[in-house]
C-alpha cells in the first residue's frame, strides 16, 4: 500500500483556555497478491484505491501546578470517513469482485496531559505525558460484499472491529541541545478489549 496525505493544523489560547483542530486527507493505492489453492480454486492479483478524510477539534484548560509543571484536561472529538473503490480480482477464474461498503467513526477522547520541563548544563528536558479514555461511536467493522461467477448468492466479509473503548496513552522526552536543535522520543499507544497499538518514535528538529 502507498499513501499520500494532506492535512492543516490550527489552535488559538485565550488565556488557559486552548483551542486545536484540523483536518487530514490521505489517497491510498493498495495491491494484494493472495495465494490460496484449494482444487480448481486459484487466487489472483487485485487492485483498488481508497480515500480517507479526519476532522478533528480539541478544547483544554491548562493549570499551572508549579514552575516546571502543567497539567492540561481536555476533550476531543474527531470523525474518520474512509470511502473505497471496489475490489477486482484479476488473475482468478473466479474473478471475485467486491462493493466496499464506506466506513465512517466518530471518536471521542477525554484525558489530561502532563507536562514538566528541567533545566540542566546540558540543555532544556521536556517530559511529557498523556492519559486518556477514547470511545467510538458509528461503524466499528469493516464490511465488503463479495460475487464471484458461477455462484448466484453474494457473500459479506467482515474485517477485524474497532474497540468501542480504550485507553490511551502517550510519554516521552525532548531534548533541547541548542537553541536550534532539539531531539526527542515519544511512545503512544491504545490498549483495547481486543486490540493493542504501540508506536515508538524518535524525532530530530532543527530550525533555521
Amino acid at each position: 500500500m502507498e499513501s499520500f496525505h494532506l492535512g492543516a493544523y490550527g489552535s488559538a489560547a485565550l488565556g488557559a483556555l486552548t483551542l486545536r483542530g484540523g483536518v487530514d486527507y490521505a489517497h491510498h493505492e493498495i495491491d494484494l497478491d493472495r495465494g490460496f489453492v484449494a482444487g480448481r480454486f486459484q487466487g489472483g492479483e487485485s487492485s483498488n484505491s481508497a480515500d480517507s478524510v479526519q476532522v478533528f477539534g480539541e478544547l483544554g484548560y491548562t493549570f499551572l501546578i508549579s514552575q516546571n509543571v502543567t497539567l492540561e484536561p481536555f476533550i476531543g472529538l474527531a470523525h474518520v470517513h474512509v470511502s473505497s473503490h471496489d475490489v477486482i480480482e484479476n488473475a482468478s477464474p473466479f474473478h471475485a469482485r467486491g462493493e466496499v461498503a464506506s466506513f465512517d467513526t466518530t471518536y471521542s477522547t477525554l484525558g489530561a496531559r502532563l507536562v514538566a520541563t528541567m533545566p540542566t548544563e546540558a540543555g532544556m528536558l521536556t517530559f511529557k505525558g498523556m492519559l486518556g479514555w477514547r470511545h467510538a461511536f458509528g461503524d466499528l467493522a469493516p464490511e465488503t460484499r463479495f460475487t464471484v461467477d458461477n455462484f448466484p448468492t453474494p457473500f459479506l466479509v467482515v474485517g477485524a472491529p474497532i474497540d468501542r473503548d480504550s485507553l490511551v496513552l502517550e510519554a516521552g522526552v525532548n531534548w533541547q541541545m541548542s537553541e536550534n536543535v532539539t531531539l526527542g522520543v515519544m511512545y503512544d499507544g491504545a490498549i483495547g478489549r481486543r486490540d493493542q497499538e504501540h508506536t515508538l518514535r524518535g524525532s530530530l528538529s532543527v530550525r533555521f
